[in-house]
């Protein structure tokens, strides 16, 4: 499966990459710790599965899912967040 992942901190990031990876039938193809650039990349990327982070400060990630889903609607999206 072909994974992206969204998040503003940045070792969340390299943490999820690396749990991913670790089964070698997946592949983390982009991340991003800005949603806006999220939002561009997810519209020409081909993506099975995005993580998302709920609170994102510029575009949140329910917005941010709500706009890939209208174009893209077959890709699944996790939410993730550490509160």
């Amino acid at each position: 499966m072909k994974f992206y992942i969204v998040d503003d901190d940045q070792s969340i990031l390299y943490v999820l990459q690396n749990i991913i990876e670790q089964n070698f039938n997946d592949e983390v193809v982009g991340m991003t710790s800005s949603s806006p650039d999220a939002l561009q990349e997810l519209m020409v990327k081909d993506v099975d599965i995005v993580l998302v982070d709920l609170l994102m400060p510029e575009l949140s990630g329910v917005d941010l899912v709500r706009k890939v889903k209208e174009v893209k609607p077959n890709i699944r999206f996790v939410m993730i967040s550490k509160v």
